[in-house]
C-alpha cells in the first residue's frame, strides 16, 4: 500500500536540505581558502596595466633592485609602489624621445602623468596625476601579512636561510660567494610572487592561500597560530 508522508516532515526535510547546501559552501569555502587561486581577478597573464612597466628591461636588464622602487617593503607592511615622482627620477633623462627620434609611448604616458611632454620638459597643458595600477597580489581582508619580518628574517645570512632561498628556486643565488643583500631580497620576493625579472607583464604565480603560508611557517620554525595571521 502507498506510503502517506506527513505534512508535518516538510519542514525538516527543507531543513535539512538547506543544512546540507551550508555545510557544503563551508567546505567549499574552506578548501578554496586552503588550496584554490582566487576565484576572480587574476588572468593567466595577469592584469593589464595603464602603463606597461616590463621587469625584464628594469630589473634583468637595468639592474635594478627591488627595493629601489618598492621602497617601503624591507621597512612596512605593504611593499608600496613607487609614486610618479619616483618613476621621473630616472625618466625625465630617459624620456619618450630616444636619439632616433621615435616616440616611446609608454613612456610619454609616464611623462604626461606628471605633467611633462615627451621630451621631459613642463606642459602647461598637462596636468600631474597618480597612476592607477591594477592591484595582482592580494589576500582576504581577515589575513594580516606584514612585509618587514618576512624580508628580515630571510636577508639575515645564516647559511641555513640561504638554503631556504634557494630552494625555493625562484630566484638563482650564486652558489661560489655570499649573496648581496640585493639578491637576498630579491630572492626572498621569488618566495612567493615569483621570477618577477622575467615578467614582461607581473602576474600571480603562488596561491597565497593558507596551506602556503603554513606550509612556509612550518618549514621556517615560525609559529601558526591563528592570531600570527587573522587578529
Amino acid at each position: 500500500m502507498p506510503v502517506k508522508l506527513s505534512w508535518k516532515l516538510l519542514p525538516l526535510a527543507l531543513g535539512g536540505m538547506a543544512g546540507g547546501l551550508v555545510a557544503l559552501l563551508v567546505v567549499v569555502y574552506v578548501l578554496t581558502a586552503w588550496w584554490s587561486k582566487p576565484l576572480f581577478g587574476f588572468g593567466a597573464g595577469g592584469p593589464d596595466q595603464p602603463i606597461d612597466f616590463p621587469h625584464t628591461v628594469h630589473v634583468e636588464q637595468a639592474g635594478i633592485q627591488c627595493e629601489f622602487c618598492h621602497r617601503n617593503v624591507t621597512d612596512g607592511a605593504a611593499a608600496t609602489v613607487p609614486a610618479v615622482e619616483q618613476c621621473l627620477f630616472c625618466h625625465k633623462t630617459v624620456n619618450g624621445m630616444p636619439a632616433q627620434g621615435e616616440e616611446h609611448p609608454e613612456i610619454v604616458k609616464l611623462l604626461a602623468h606628471g605633467g611633462l611632454g615627451a621630451d621631459g620638459m613642463a606642459d602647461p597643458e598637462l596636468t600631474p596625476e597618480p597612476i592607477d595600477w591594477e592591484r595582482v597580489h592580494r589576500v582576504p581582508d581577515h589575513v594580516q601579512f606584514f612585509h618587514e619580518p618576512h624580508i628580515r628574517y630571510f636577508t639575515q645570512t645564516e647559511e641555513g636561510r640561504v638554503e631556504t632561498l634557494r630552494r625555493a628556486g625562484s630566484y638563482n643565488l650564486p652558489m661560489s660567494s655570499p649573496p648581496e643583500p640585493g639578491e637576498l631580497v630579491e630572492a626572498s620576493c621569488a618566495i612567493c610572487h615569483g621570477k618577477v625579472r622575467a615578467m614582461d607583464k607581473v602576474k600571480q604565480e603562488r596561491r597565497l592561500k593558507m596551506g602556503d603560508c603554513v606550509d612556509c611557517h612550518r618549514d621556517n620554525d615560525a609559529p601558526t597560530d591563528c592570531v600570527t595571521c587573522h587578529y
